[in-house]
């Protein structure tokens, strides 16, 4: 999840508790009784990975959500995503090491997972954050 900071920008906010309230609040939005597809875009370093997982098959588990997609995780992330939400299966999967990394080890990140694991944007494989105009 992700709240509007004071500033008008967003930030990550993974906690226990904002999850579920999160993605009740959707549901009541889309006026649906399950989400088809909840994605996670950015861990939380402030709030363990492996509990943020938990809470996303949570809402699996209980028929709110169908499909759990993850963007913005590393390798160990997917793989713990895979551990963990089991039928819930990871359905789309960006893997962006940052603006900051190079070509070569975002290659080197994507080589690393299966192919069923991955979804990339061009501009990630062409060493670009940038949407092209």
């Amino acid at each position: 999840g992700h709240a509007r900071l004071v500033d008008g920008g967003w930030a990550p906010v993974n906690a226990p508790d904002h999850l579920p309230t999160a993605a009740d609040a959707s549901l009541r939005r889309l006026g649906v009784e399950r989400i088809e597809l909840w994605q996670h875009h950015r861990p939380d370093l402030a709030n363990g990975y492996e509990e943020t997982l938990d809470t996303l098959k949570a809402f699996h588990e209980s028929g709110k959500v169908r499909m759990i997609g993850l963007s913005n995780a590393d390798p160990d992330q997917i793989r713990l995503a895979h551990d963990i939400l089991g039928d819930a299966r990871v359905s789309a999967v960006a893997v962006s090491p940052g603006v900051t990394a190079s070509p070569a080890i975002r290659l080197k990140w994507v080589t690393s997972l299966p192919p069923r694991d991955i979804s990339l944007s061009m501009p990630l494989m062409m060493g670009s954050d940038e949407s092209a105009s």
